[in-house]
């Protein structure tokens, strides 16, 4: 998202942390998350910086985890995510952001794709779902305008 930001805003703020839960894995006397969260919010190209969009990621590293050799590389799965899942899985609170969420505001067909509607896997950015052009169509903007 942040090599392709110059297409989608005009400016942008990054919030990022981790996944924590009792059962991430112990590594030299210290639990590892098994996961990290990454929020970014745009004032939004698409409506000429006069709106903000929300799009929000979870990137499991698993499966480095449990590889304790370290023979592989580092491969995060990568995935979108709406925002009310990272606010479940942290306990923050994103208000009115979340009316701004794009994967939110997405067709049903684009979070279809996998077993639950809150995420979408991501291979590359062409997989990234924006729709705040949709979301404004109906009259929702989180900025007056």
């Amino acid at each position: 998202m942040l090599e392709h930001a110059s297409e989608y805003a005009y400016r942008l703020c990054v919030f990022t942390g981790p996944v924590l839960s009792d059962d991430d894995p112990p590594l030299r006397d210290a639990q590892i998350p098994a996961g990290f969260w990454k929020v970014v919010v745009l004032r939004d190209a698409t409506a000429g910086g006069a709106d903000l969009s929300v799009v929000a990621f979870f990137m499991k590293q698993t499966e480095m985890l449990h590889d304790k050799l370290g023979k592989k590389l580092l491969q995060l799965q990568r995935y979108q995510v709406t925002l009310p899942a990272i606010e479940a899985w942290t306990g923050l609170d994103f208000g009115a952001l979340k009316n701004a969420d794009e994967l939110a505001w997405a067709p049903a067909a684009l979070r279809a794709d996998v077993p639950s509607e809150s995420y979408r896997r991501l291979t590359g950015p062409q997989d990234l779902v924006f729709s705040g052009e949709r979301r404004r169509a109906v009259g929702r903007r989180i900025l007056p305008g």
